[in-house]
């Protein structure tokens, strides 16, 4: 068995985990949050939304090789 990186996936999974922290230490450091979590936020969606997308598409394709 072979492993192969999605390096779509692996990149898009480390922009969500890191604008997310970015999103809670932004709670905490800013008196009005908002005008930084919420760009924050909608680049953790976009990616979290690619990783989702790349996993699924990834898992039907190992699924068809079997």
């Amino acid at each position: 068995m072979s492993y192969r990186i999605d390096w779509t996936q692996f990149l898009a999974a480390l922009v969500a985990l890191a604008s997310y922290a970015a999103t809670i230490a932004a709670m905490f450091l800013f008196y009005i949050p908002w005008p930084v979590t919420v760009p924050l936020m909608t680049v953790t969606f976009i990616a979290a939304g690619v990783w989702s997308h790349r996993h699924d598409v990834n898992e039907i394709g190992a699924a068809s090789n079997e």
